[in-house]
């Protein structure tokens, strides 16, 4: 008798088992994914504004203060001593999707040559996956996770 190659039956159904849980988890990996980079995006999108803002606020940009609103699905950075009395001529809005809730310190001006915050504390951004937090010090440092 000669040995014939081939699969058998069990290790075609092995196959196709395992085939199978890596198509059916592979959309959980992939929204997983893009919560994570969604909730990247809208942190790195607020410390650039912020920083953007206390540059502008030391350097006496149009000899005023420079500030940061964040909101659910935006951040905008704003000339004047308040979001509620600002130039709006002088937004900068970036958007994100609204999937991300932010909670905490939602509105930072910085002072003028010294660029000291108007707030500290914690902006908290929070995905139904995800939470990532910026800390404001009095300094205007800015710490990130």
């Amino acid at each position: 008798m000669s040995a014939r190659g081939g699969f058998t039956v069990i290790e075609l159904l092995v196959v196709l088992a395992i085939m199978g849980v890596l198509l059916v988890s592979f959309p959980f990996a992939v929204s997983s994914f893009q919560e994570s980079r969604t909730i990247d995006v809208a942190v790195q999108a607020t410390a650039q504004s912020l920083r953007q803002a206390q540059a502008f606020s030391q350097a006496v940009a149009s000899d005023t203060t420079w500030g940061v609103y964040v909101q659910t699905g935006s951040v905008t950075l704003f000339q004047g001593s308040s979001y509620a009395t600002r130039t709006t001529a002088f937004d900068e809005t970036l958007e994100f999707p609204d999937s991300v809730d932010v909670t905490g310190v939602t509105e930072v001006v910085f002072s003028k040559l010294t660029g000291e915050p108007s707030s500290t504390g914690v902006m908290t951004f929070t995905s139904p996956t995800k939470t990532e937090t910026i800390t404001i010090y009095e300094t205007g440092a800015l710490q990130y996770e």
